[in-house]
């Protein structure tokens, strides 16, 4: 996960640098980059130094808002997700639980639903150690809306009822737009954001299926030579051989091939350098040519910004559709949407790979459905000991002077209505900040599978 975020961060930093460098040029006025050089005390008539100044504190925005964007991210990735508002949707239709759990969703439906980006949100507003800028929040923020059973053009929420406040804040002071549907527009370094995270997750899980022999060497190379020769007008196209995509495809291969001392490792960096290039272009591309729709927050399906389906589209979404239009459906399918399909088919779906997943899912199941036994059982010896494995700050106090006396059945006796949900809320910020191992050891310490040795 941390590998994964520097990664993110770098592509995302590099990225933000092209599009700072192209808006400063071609869409902010004199008397802007004036305002702009008095806010950051640069002399106005030193163009190039207010510009790299604005240049710096753009990349630096999107780099911040990439090192948090998984923060939330519960053990497992979206298998814990899943496994967390899965368990709960199952002990709500458990008649020891249901008629609490189901009143409780009634008041605030949002607390049985994990969702790893609203968790990020919740996760930094509760940290008093971490201070945000609202327009770094709001560049985090890759689905600007809170959850809700209507129709939105976001297929995730980003926002809990929790933090509502608080996302409201972030959209009014940084000037984001109210769309028809009453739901915010992005902040338009959002996509900059999204796209790194698209290119490092996509280009690096392929890899790691090579690597563990999901997918073979042949494939891989294939298919990221496929993404680097996308189009004729392509970086390395212009400069390979032949007439045609094929063609150059062709040359490229022998080229790579040609020298004998390149290890496949060796081979693997290179391709893997120019992809994460050529997709950064092909975003870059994108924003270009549809930045009046991303800076004024007009989704449509025809500006290619929503899909068929009227949900939003990512620069690299966009990108396959406008080529699609342009050239033949086969060489789309080889390239972007190729890793994909591979990494689906060899890799997520390996044999091995939904092994590890679904042992994921019941270590985040199983720890859930403990804990919320012991809160319907206060008085039992077990759920003494299971509720104090929960660090102080994730427990109610009340609970913990009632643990103590064990003169409570359920945790509904001593709790009102609104302190059940904060206590919900508490057991998840607790098991979706976990890591993938203390999740498994504590699991294993809970059913007896592991001893602790103390000395």
């Amino acid at each position: 996960r941390l590998t994964h975020t520097i990664e993110v961060a770098a592509v995302g930093k590099k990225l933000a640098r092209m599009v700072a460098d192209y808006v400063w040029d071609n869409h902010i006025e004199i008397t802007d980059k004036n305002a702009i050089a008095s806010i950051f005390k640069c002399d106005p008539t030193n163009q190039s130094l207010t510009k790299e100044v604005f240049i710096n504190n753009v990349a630096d925005i999107v780099e911040a808002a990439c090192l948090i964007h998984d923060l939330g991210n519960p053990p497992f990735g979206h298998q814990g997700e899943g496994a967390l508002s899965e368990t709960y949707d199952d002990l709500a239709n458990l008649p020891e639980y249901g008629e609490t759990l189901v009143r409780l969703a009634k008041a605030q439906p949002d607390i049985f639903k994990i969702e790893g980006n609203a968790q990020t949100l919740r996760s930094i507003a509760n940290n008093k150690s971490i201070d945000l800028t609202y327009a770094t929040l709001a560049v985090s923020i890759k689905y600007p809306c809170v959850y809700h059973q209507g129709n939105s053009i976001y297929k995730k929420f980003n926002v809990y009822q929790s933090e509502q406040e608080l996302f409201n804040k972030i959209m009014i002071n940084c000037g984001i737009v109210l769309l028809q549907n009453h739901e915010y527009a992005r902040h338009p370094l959002v996509y900059l954001v999204e796209a790194a995270d698209d290119i490092c997750y996509s280009l690096f899980d392929f890899e790691d299926f090579v690597h563990l022999g999901f997918v073979s060497e042949e494939v891989y190379c294939g298919t990221l030579i496929n993404i680097i020769l996308s189009d004729q007008s392509s970086v390395i196209a212009t400069k390979t051989h032949g007439g045609n995509l094929s063609e150059k495809r062709i040359h490229y291969k022998q080229d790579l091939y040609a020298n004998n001392q390149l290890s496949f490792i060796d081979i693997v960096s290179k391709l893997r350098s120019e992809a994460i290039f050529q997709m950064m272009l092909n975003a870059f591309d994108v924003f270009q040519q549809k930045y009046e729709y991303i800076i004024s927050g007009i989704y449509t399906i025809e500006n290619q910004l929503l899909s068929n389906k009227g949900k939003i589209h990512g620069l690299l979404d966009i990108y396959a559709t406008l080529t699609q239009d342009e050239q033949d459906v086969d060489a789309i399918d080889h390239a972007n949407q190729a890793l994909k399909k591979y990494s689906v088919n060899y890799g997520y779906n390996n044999i091995a790979v939904l092994k590890n997943s679904l042992g994921g899912y019941e270590v985040m199941s199983g720890l859930l459905k403990t804990y919320i036994a012991a809160l319907h059982n206060l008085n039992k010896l077990k759920s003494q000991m299971v509720l104090f494995t929960i660090p102080e700050m994730y427990l109610s106090d009340k609970l913990r002077v009632v643990l103590s006396k064990r003169d409570a059945i359920s945790w509904v006796d001593v709790l009102s209505d609104e302190q059940q949900i904060e206590q919900i809320q508490w057991l998840n910020d607790y098991l979706t900040g976990l890591t993938d191992s203390a999740a498994l050891r504590l699991f294993r310490h809970m059913k007896g599978y592991e001893q602790i040795t103390i000395t």
